[in-house]
């Protein structure tokens, strides 16, 4: 009787195990995969696919001489981390009540350009991945400009976010190199 009973014991911790098990390597192979370079890189291409669409359909607007829309999505909610969000409401704050065009922000980081032309991202490449940060690099096409683009990236509620962004970090001598982080912190420190 105490084989017996010892045979349904292991068998009743093999049946409650073996699901425990699986699920934790299916969890371990999504937590790998979402801190895999592929799955920044993926990241990086679905963060511009949705900016670049959107400002595609403004500058189609536009070209028809129709009104741009009252509402624009906030990528920076979506695609931001919390610091850059936090840099970037601090400068708008420090903004309030400036003449239009005087402000910061007199162009565009999400397309590099202050006007408006059609815009794509081509060469997205991870330069590195350590942990919950990593660095890819792009090329912002506006219009005629190609600007190489480099992000850094950190894992931060539940995916991968935009920490800081420097455009031109090849240096190519026609066009200007800025680290938008950088660049606002030096902004909020003269406004001081």
């Amino acid at each position: 009787m105490t084989l017996q009973l010892f045979k349904g014991l292991v068998a009743l911790m093999v049946m409650v195990c073996i699901p425990w098990l699986l699920e934790s390597f299916r969890n371990l192979r999504k937590t790998d995969y979402q801190h895999s370079e592929e799955h920044l890189r993926e990241r990086v291409q679905e963060i511009y696919a949705a900016v670049t669409l959107f400002y595609n359909r403004l500058h189609t607007l536009r070209q028809s001489g129709e009104l741009a829309p009252t509402e624009w999505p906030d990528f920076d909610a979506q695609y931001c981390s919390d610091d850059w969000r936090a840099k970037v409401a601090a400068v708008i704050a420090a903004d309030e009540g400036a003449e239009e065009g005087r402000g910061f922000f007199s162009w565009n980081y999400w397309t590099c350009s202050a006007d408006m032309a059609f815009t794509y991202v081509s060469s997205v490449e991870i330069i590195d991945k350590t942990g919950d940060r990593g660095t890819a690099s792009l090329v912002v096409h506006c219009g005629e400009v190609a600007t190489p683009v480099l992000l850094n990236m950190v894992y931060e509620r539940g995916d991968w976010r935009i920490d800081d962004i420097t455009n031109n970090w090849q240096r190519l001598p026609v066009l200007p190199y800025y680290e938008w982080k950088q660049e606002m912190e030096n902004y909020l420190g003269d406004k001081q």
